[in-house]
């Protein structure tokens, strides 16, 4: 995450969802999936000649982007929500970039 993102990930407030696998061949696509409760540092672009613009979004959201993988919203959309976890928009301000 550093790398790409510029954070730290906060090992304890990690947990991997699972493992989402579609299509074969050159049209795969394997995405693991974590939640990520705090990180220290701000999210940025690191590798912008590579990636496009990063964005805080919601499962619901996903759909209307212009993703890579089109099977990616779905794949994502068959998670369930976790209860009692904050969206992390909603878990911190900009006034606390290193997190909750």
């Amino acid at each position: 995450m550093h790398e790409e993102l510029g954070v730290h990930i906060v090992p304890e407030s990690s947990s991997r969802l699972g493992d989402l696998r579609a299509g074969s061949g050159e049209n795969a696509v394997h995405v693991g999936v974590w939640h990520i409760g705090d990180w220290v540092g701000s999210p940025t672009n690191r590798a912008p000649d590579e990636h496009d613009d990063i964005a805080w979004v919601g499962i619901s959201e996903l759909g209307g982007l212009p993703l890579v993988f089109g099977v990616l919203p779905a794949l994502l959309g068959s998670l369930p929500e976790p209860d009692g976890l904050p969206r992390r928009d909603e878990a911190r301000t900009t006034a606390s970039p290193s997190g909750p």
